[in-house]
């Protein structure tokens, strides 16, 4: 089964404990990865993914919207009472993709804590083909499928859970220097 997945470095914090001399901290630094307040920020950075659809993402084909939606919105749609166009998300039909990257313990959800790097990502067997696109054959006729990469963190969120991860690292550090000075 093939996984669709990242990695995020918390590169700030990886400095961080490289300098610290004291084993203890740098244990107790090595775990912040492990917090769920780290997998919210994650989640939450790949939900926006799927919300904003990309960025970058190709559309969906008109017959593949009506394909995939109600006989009720197909019919407003050729009536003129509905558009086309937003009358279904990208990736989105089920919900279960989304599901299975931005909920942990859900159906196909992977993710993994190598020290402080993280893996994130599904192994719904759809998935890679999602997120890096290519080919399908079906029988006597192919299906390209464009990449729409929905496992990636923008600037914008690899900063906040940087930042998130260094002000957890200050407020340990402080918290055992207190200890200690005790």
């Amino acid at each position: 089964m093939s996984t669709a997945s990242f990695q995020a470095e918390l590169s700030g914090l990886r400095e961080l404990i490289t300098r610290l001399e004291n084993p203890t901290l740098r244990k107790m630094l090595t775990d912040l990865p492990n917090r769920k307040e780290v997998h919210a920020l994650i989640s939450q950075a790949i939900a926006e993914n799927f919300d904003k659809e990309g960025p970058g993402w190709t559309p969906l084909k008109a017959s593949t919207i009506l394909r995939s939606v109600s006989r009720k919105i197909r019919r407003e749609i050729r009536q003129g009472k509905r558009q086309i166009e937003g009358a279904r998300k990208i990736l989105q039909r089920t919900g279960v993709l989304k599901k299975s990257v931005t909920t942990p313990g859900a159906k196909g959800h992977v993710h993994r804590v190598e020290g402080i790097n993280l893996m994130w990502g599904t192994d719904l067997v759809y998935a890679a083909i999602h997120q890096h696109g290519g080919t399908i054959q079906r029988g006597d006729h192919t299906i390209t499928v464009p990449a729409r990469p929905y496992l990636k963190l923008s600037d914008f969120w690899k900063l906040e859970i940087e930042t998130f991860a260094l002000n957890q690292a200050l407020t340990l550090i402080r918290q055992y220097l207190a200890r200690a000075a005790a």
